[in-house]
Parts: C-alpha cells; sequence; structure tokens
C-alpha cells in the first residue's frame, strides 16, 4: 500500500506509554474525586504535562523510525 507506513514501536516506548496512560488514568481520576479548586487545577497541569511528554516520546519514536527506512526526505 503506498502512502501507509506503519511504524514499528519498540517494546520499551510499549511499557513507557502504558506508565503514562496509567499515571495519565490516575491523575483524571483523582481530579474528577477531589472538590478543592486548586487541585483540580495542579491536576489539570499534570494531564497537560503528561500528555505532552507522552506526544514527544511517540514523535521521537516515528522520526527514528522513519530515519531507519530511510524515508526522511
Amino acid at each position: 500500500m503506498t502512502g501507509l507506513d506503519v511504524i514499528y514501536v519498540d517494546w520499551i516506548w510499549i511499557l513507557i506509554s502504558f506508565l503514562l496512560l496509567g499515571s495519565y488514568a490516575a491523575v483524571v481520576t483523582w481530579m474528577f474525586s477531589t472538590t478543592s479548586t486548586s487541585k483540580k487545577v495542579f491536576s489539570s497541569l499534570t494531564v497537560l504535562i503528561l500528555g505532552l511528554i507522552g506526544l514527544c516520546f511517540w514523535l521521537h519514536e516515528a522520526e527514528v523510525e522513519l530515519k531507519k527506512s530511510g524515508r526522511n526526505d
């Protein structure tokens, strides 16, 4: 299939993704169970930071795999 690139993800990136996703879910659950506004703001910032870290990991892995496959034009 032309135009469809499958990105291979190494097992360590899968482990990191699960850890980040678990942390993300724990923070979101805690955010909904708490009533304090300051805790909700802190939780929102934590969720945002975890999401950005996860995105950076995924983009880094995608870039590495594209370089390995020689499709980095």
